[in-house]
């Protein structure tokens, strides 16, 4: 694969792996910035949502960054084609949120 932009060459180990994801969390440690990626939810024995966790990637501060600008340069590039992506306000509370904002 090569990167148009800056004409980098790519090459895919035999591990590669993709994920599909659809919500994100962050943790920052005094180390590194640790993103849990989510996709999947399922109720667990008290009838309360929780996410299923598919991977975490742990960056060095400089290559959060990095990822940083390059999801921003995506992220315009897409909307500039797109139209704008609507996010849904995050509850504050668990008794705020309906089931039918959790799906």
């Amino acid at each position: 694969m090569v990167d148009k932009k800056e004409n980098k060459r790519i090459a895919r180990t035999p591990t590669f792996t993709k994920y599909y994801v659809t919500n994100v969390i962050n943790t920052v440690t005094e180390q590194d910035i640790r993103l849990e990626f989510f996709n999947e939810k399922v109720k667990n024995d008290k009838d309360e949502f929780i996410f299923l966790s598919d991977f975490l990637v742990i960056f060095s501060p400089i290559g959060a960054k990095k990822t940083l600008k390059e999801l921003k340069d995506a992220i315009d590039v897409y909307e500039k084609n797109n139209g704008v992506i609507e996010l849904k306000k995050e509850p504050k509370s668990k008794e705020e949120t309906s089931e039918e904002e959790l799906l």
